[in-house]
């Protein structure tokens, strides 16, 4: 069994303005960013709406646990050319 590092992270979330995206069209959604130190990653997407400052977890792919808060929600216009 592997064991699981909690790291302290803030979160940014991008939500799509495209209509083609279902989690946006089914109340907010979007794809969420972490950040932890100097680097971002992409660490998934969003089923459900989040406030500014709440709490949220994630278990990356070499099974780090990251606890991060919300710091930024933020549209992101996936139709630009």
């Amino acid at each position: 069994m592997t064991a699981t590092t909690t790291t302290q992270g803030i979160t940014r979330v991008l939500r799509t303005a495209s209509v083609r995206d279902p989690l946006h069209a089914i109340g907010g959604g979007g794809r969420v960013f972490v950040q932890v130190g100097r680097a971002w990653w992409f660490a998934g997407f969003l089923i459900a709406p989040v406030e500014l400052g709440e709490r949220l977890r994630y278990v990356s792919d070499d099974m780090v646990t990251v606890s991060a808060v919300v710091v930024s929600i933020e549209e992101w216009d996936t139709t630009a050319a």
